[in-house]
């Protein structure tokens, strides 16, 4: 156990170490979502399934960057907010509608690539920590909290702003505490960020 505390350690110093030396920016992002859920391994009494489409939602934070020439690492803190309607199949083949919205803190670390003065082009992992789901039907939605998925997009920087689109990927799978998957396989985020490190 020593020895993995160790080498964990270790990992972390050797990753740290060129962070201290980078330039680094940063700043605040907002953004607007749309995207699709489904659930499965549901295990209710009725409902199996359910999914959804044109699911909107939002969310904002904070983000750095730390760059190395052309190239930067960006991790992200960020509040997600989503609701929309849900159609739940039940095993009875019948169907019921419910408004439903869930409340997730989201961190990407994305690493990047600067060219042509203002494009960025950027891709990484997602963790994900889902701290409310309800539904207007059923009162909550048993979820496992903690996902994980990827972030890939775009940006263009004018002066301070940055203006651009990400698509994004996310599960949150069962588990023997959870019988509910949640995935949000395409959210297609439009983003507006305000960079106060910049110069």
């Amino acid at each position: 156990m020593k020895t993995k505390v160790i080498s964990l350690l270790a990992a972390g110093l050797f990753f740290c170490i060129p962070l201290i030396h980078a330039q680094t920016d940063g700043g605040f992002i907002l953004g607007i979502s749309t995207s699709s859920v489904k659930m499965s391994d549901m295990n209710r009494s009725t409902a199996t399934t359910a999914d959804g489409t044109n699911i909107l939602g939002f969310e904002g934070g904070l983000f750095a960057r730390f760059h190395f020439g052309p190239f930067y690492i960006k991790p992200m803190a960020l509040l997600s907010y989503q609701s929309g309607q849900l159609n739940f199949y039940n095993s009875d083949g019948s169907t019921q509608q419910a408004n439903f919205n869930v409340g997730k803190f989201e961190v990407p670390v994305l690493f990047g690539v600067h060219f042509l003065r203002i494009l960025n082009i950027e891709a990484g992992p997602v963790c994900n920590w889902l701290f409310q789901s309800n539904t207007d039907a059923n009162n909550t939605l048993k979820i496992q909290p903690v996902g994980y998925g990827y972030r890939v997009g775009a940006n263009v920087e004018l002066g301070r702003f940055l203006i651009g689109l990400d698509y994004q990927g996310l599960v949150n799978p069962s588990s023997s505490s959870s019988n509910i998957t949640y995935n949000v396989p395409n959210e297609l985020i439009l983003e507006l960020g305000f960079n106060i490190g910049k110069k």
